[in-house]
């Protein structure tokens, strides 16, 4: 941040962030990592039944490539720093090529279902993340998903759920699709499974995790599969 105020000519800067806003993070902070206010979070309106979000990754004060022809100001600069959601999108990206790096025969969906099965859901003292925008009480899957991306266990998952083109197409046909609507996503807007009429019955596999966490960082899991 100091070399970007460099570069604009300026001697020093101001920095203020009031206390629940919990949009500035430095090294050492407990407890970290913390649910960002401005995070996305549920509902998901256009389908109630996908839950949102998959999981949370660093998104807050990114130190990011800016085109100078048009700047943050009335100045031209290289470099921005961004606070959003969007910012964690090339963290996830950047995983996601990591595991196909390794697992190269890897669908997308297993890949999500590593950084998805991997994340983990405490802090750094040890306790259940935080939400910024909640006076920083714990979050819920509702604001964090899955919960917060680890890169190194999502090499390894050991399991992987899977999901196939016509489980997709299945759950389309929930959606009061027109025939001509399911063939953009598929070369035959017939291929889906007529008996599939229920959200319930979609053919999209669905796995709900829960998990608790004592306060010497055990774990217990409850796992539902549908």
């Amino acid at each position: 941040m100091g070399h970007v105020v460099k570069n604009l000519g300026r001697v020093g800067m101001i920095l203020t962030n009031t206390e629940t806003c919990g949009e500035e993070r430095w090294l050492g902070i407990r407890p970290s990592p913390l649910v960002a206010a401005s995070s996305s979070r549920e509902p998901n309106f256009l389908s109630l039944e996908v839950l949102k979000p998959d999981l949370v990754a660093p998104g807050v004060n990114i130190l990011v490539a800016w085109s100078e022809d048009v700047g943050p100001s009335r100045l031209r600069v290289k470099f921005n720093i961004v606070s959003e959601t969007l910012m964690s999108s090339p963290h996830v990206s950047g995983v996601a090529a990591l595991i196909k790096t390794k697992h190269p025969q890897w669908s997308p969906a297993a890949i999500k279902s590593a950084l998805m099965t991997t994340a983990y859901i405490v802090n750094n003292t040890m306790k259940p993340l935080k939400d910024a925008s909640n006076a920083e009480r714990p979050s819920s899957p509702y604001n964090h998903g899955a919960s917060h991306i680890n890169p190194t266990k999502a090499l390894d998952p050991s399991l992987v759920y899977d999901i196939k083109s016509q489980d997709y197409l299945n759950f389309l046909c929930t959606q009061n699709l027109t025939p001509n609507q399911l063939g953009v996503f598929g070369k035959y807007a017939n291929r889906a499974n007529p008996e599939s009429k229920t959200k319930s019955n979609s053919g999209v596999p669905r796995r709900f995790v829960v998990r608790r966490y004592n306060g010497q960082g055990k774990r217990t899991e409850q796992s539902t599969r549908g």
